[in-house]
Order: structure tokens, then sequence, then C-alpha cells
């Protein structure tokens, strides 16, 4: 019996065969790795993320899924369930793994995006990929770069490389979203090649960010205990003009204006 999708979880589930085939190809799995999988909602994709992986560790909410994924385990005992909540359960699991390497797969509810890519970033030790389904609009602030960043794909470009890969149509879903979605890989920046503190980084651009139509220079006078002008000669130090916006800078620039400004 098919599973009603409940719209508390922000859930729909992926139907398209084809596109459950090409997320677990761009993941590119190896035969010794971990996958953590969040979101497996009716298992589309879990086992065929369990004929590539060492083993598959689907992260779940909604326990009227149960029989439907325990099913799937005792077929195949690589693939293990976890039942609650992924933003609790999520560092539990890397925890447990220790220093195992491994991967995050997941189709993304749209109303948590941002606190879970923020998250699987942020834990450590950090995933060696992810491999997401987000919502289309998310996808293209991801890779922003100059003149479109924005706090978000700020945030994530400081600890990842990002590639969006493919759209993928709302027909592929049940029940069929209003938006359109699109898969992303993330590959993080090892921290033992990282200069620079992404916190840092992120305390200076939150006041960069404040007020959108407001010059850079402007929100992080207001923002701070800086004085104007020492900020406008940072930026030209940076190679930004003084009437730049906060959207206007590349990583690169956040990272040496927070150098010049902060260290």
């Amino acid at each position: 019996m098919s599973h009603i999708a409940q719209r508390r979880f922000g859930q729909n589930f992926l139907i398209d065969k084809n596109i459950v085939k090409k997320i677990v190809n761009q993941a590119d799995i190896k035969p010794d790795e971990v996958v953590i999988e969040i979101g497996p909602g009716q298992g589309a994709m879990t086992s065929l993320l369990a004929q590539k992986a060492k083993r598959v560790i689907a992260i779940e909410l909604d326990k009227d899924l149960i029989q439907t994924l325990n099913e799937l385990s005792v077929a195949n005992p690589a693939i293990s369930i976890v039942y609650g909540d992924a933003l609790k359960c999520y560092p539990v699991i890397v925890n447990e793994l220790g220093t195992n390497q491994y991967l995050v797969v997941a189709n993304i509810p749209y109303n948590i995006t941002s606190i879970l890519i923020k998250m699987i970033l942020q834990v450590t030790p950090h995933t060696s990929r992810a491999v997401l389904m987000v919502q289309k609009e998310v996808a293209q602030r991801l890779v922003s770069g100059p003149g479109e960043m924005s706090l978000l794909s700020l945030s994530v470009q400081l600890y990842a490389k990002v590639k969006k890969c493919f759209d993928v149509s709302s027909a592929s879903f049940r029940p069929r979203p209003n938006i359109q979605s699109a898969v992303v890989q993330l590959s993080p920046v090892k921290t033992n090649v990282q200069t620079y503190d992404p916190e840092k980084i992120l305390s200076l651009a939150r006041c960069g960010f404040a007020k959108k139509r407001k010059l850079l220079v402007s929100n992080i006078a207001e923002g701070t205990s800086l004085l104007r002008q020492d900020i406008i000669d940072a930026m030209e130090r940076c190679g930004v003009q003084s009437t730049a916006r906060a959207q206007d800078l590349s990583v690169q620039q956040w990272i040496e204006l927070t150098h010049q400004l902060l260290d």
C-alpha cells in the first residue's frame, strides 16, 4: 500500500527511476564507502545505494514508513534505518562512524534546506562529498558568484566547492510540488589546507548583508565598532570599490577583507 506524503514533513516522494539512477551515479560511490541517506522516504534510492556502498545508514523522520523501510533492511543487512530528526541524528551517526569516510545523499525537505546543508558541512569529521536534491532556486543561490552572492552562497562556498549537476522536473515527484528541483554536489574543502576561519568571515558577512540596499561599508560600520575610513581603506587593499555592496564580493575577497579588518 502506498504511503501518503505528509505535508508537515515537507514530503515529496521521488518516483522517477531514471532520476534516482542519475543521482546515485553522480555520487560515484566506492565499494568501501558508507552512505548516509537523509530522507529515504519509501526507499526509492536506498536499495540502489546499497548495491554500490559498503553500508547505507538511512535517516527517516516519518514513522509511518517503518514497515516499508524495515523490509529493505531485512532484505539487505548493509542497510540500517534510523528513525528520527536528521538535525539531531546526523551528528550522532557521524560521531559513531569516527574516522571512517562517508558521503551524504539526500532529497532534502525544502523547509530545512539551509540549516541541513550547513550542518552537513560543519559537523566533524566532515563528509567526503554530498549529493543533494534541493529547490532549483536554492541550487542557483548556492552556485552564485560575485554580483549575486548571498549569505547562504558564501556560507556554503567557504566550506565546499559547489556544482549544480542537473534540474529535476516536478513531474518526478509524488505529490507533484509547485516548484522545480535540482541536484547539487558539494565537495568540502579539506580542513588541513584551510588558511582562514569560516565563522569569523561569516560574522563580518552577517553585518555586510544586513541591509541589502545599503553599501557594504555602511553596513559594516553600523554593525561593528570599525571606523568607516578604515573599512574603505581595507576594501581598497582587497580590490573592492568603496561603492560595492555585499553581494558584489567574491569568496576570496571576503576572506581577504576579514583578514584586513578582524585579524
